[in-house]
C-alpha cells in the first residue's frame, strides 16, 4: 500500500507465488522472457501453470513473440485492457 503502482503489485504477486511455492521452472522462464521483452509486469495464474503480462502496446507483439518461443502458439492469448468496465455494448 505504500506504493499503489501496477508495476508493484503485480511485483508483488510474483514474489508471492515464489514464497509459496506455487512458480514452477518454466513459468519462471516465461517470466524471464515478459522482462527481457519490455512488460510492465506479470504474475502467475492461481490456477493452472500459466502467467499473465502487461505491457504497453507498443511491447505486447515482442512479448507474444517471445511466448511463442517456448509456447504453442494456441496457449498464448493477447487482449487489451478495457478501461470503460461492464456496460452493455449491444441490444436486440
Amino acid at each position: 500500500m505504500a506504493e499503489p503502482s501496477l508495476e508493484n503489485f503485480l511485483g508483488c504477486c510474483l514474489e508471492f507465488a515464489e514464497k509459496t511455492g506455487f512458480m514452477t521452472p518454466r513459468l519462471r522462464g516465461l517470466v524471464h522472457l515478459a522482462q527481457k521483452a519490455g512488460a510492465v509486469g506479470m504474475a502467475q495464474n492461481m490456477v493452472g501453470e500459466a502467467i499473465h503480462a502487461v505491457a504497453l502496446e507498443e511491447n505486447a507483439e515482442k512479448i507474444a513473440e517471445a511466448f511463442k518461443q517456448v509456447l504453442p502458439n494456441e496457449k498464448v492469448l493477447e487482449a487489451k485492457i478495457d478501461l470503460q468496465g461492464a456496460r452493455l455494448i449491444s441490444h436486440e
